[in-house]
């Protein structure tokens, strides 16, 4: 990508020169023909890939670019694209009927034309990098949209066992909605269920070898379930 593009007739090639001097010490990335043209290709395709591939376009206008059909092709080419034309007014030829609305640089003096291309590069970098948070913020919003729709929603069910005398019974298995945990040695678990953390009822199971099976129904929303089971006799 070119930060300009140079259109300009070649009897103002020394004035243009001075002009491509002084952008390239700014480190502005500048199509000049005579520097960035490849040699063995025709010129009509790389001048307008090289127009296309520029931001803007500097207009080195003069009599003799006036009268130039390859700044008219151009300019035109510039105006379909709805490219950026900045005319940099060498002598006081009027500028065509189709640009005169266009402000322009007067004078030889490259200095002035320099600073109006690099205050517009800065004006775009600016827009691009307000751009790009824009679709930074778009991309987090909707990557958590996503996550929100799309990622299997769960509850956490917890509880403990017990024997008649109060003991904490380790190793059971205990079971709702098909999930299924083991008590820990003091008797807890914890099982997560599919679905959002809504209140629903549940139908719990637990067992254990040694104890009498036993199923209770109760909410989803109860903080710790205690079961008690009871041994074989």
């Amino acid at each position: 990508m070119y930060d300009a593009f140079i259109s300009y007739s070649r009897s103002d090639l020394s004035t243009v020169q001075g002009l491509k001097r002084r952008l390239d010490e700014r480190h502005l990335r500048v199509f000049l023909d005579l520097d960035s043209l490849r040699a063995g290709e025709d010129w009509p395709p790389q001048l307008g890939r090289a127009l296309d591939g520029s931001r803007m376009m500097v207009l080195c206008w003069t009599a003799q670019a006036a009268e130039s059909p390859w700044v008219a092709a151009e300019i035109k080419h510039s105006l379909i694209t709805s490219k950026l034309v900045l005319p940099w007014l060498l002598d006081g030829t009027p500028l065509p009927p189709m640009l005169q609305q266009k402000q322009g640089v007067q004078g030889t003096d490259p200095a002035p034309m320099v600073n109006v291309i690099a205050s517009k590069r800065r004006l775009h970098q600016r827009r691009l990098a307000a751009t790009w948070a824009a679709v930074a913020v778009v991309l987090a919003l909707a990557l958590w949209l996503l996550l929100r729709v799309f990622t299997p929603q769960s509850m956490v069910f917890r509880g403990h066992l017990a024997d008649e005398q109060g003991n904490a019974v380790a190793g059971a298995t205990v079971e709702a909605e098909g999930v299924r945990g083991d008590t820990n040695p003091s008797g807890e678990f914890v099982l997560v269920l599919p679905g959002p953390p809504s209140r629903r009822a549940l139908r719990v199971t637990a067992g254990k070898p040694g104890y009498r099976r036993r199923t209770i129904d109760t909410q989803s929303d109860v903080p710790d379930l205690g079961m008690v089971l009871e041994k074989d006799r």
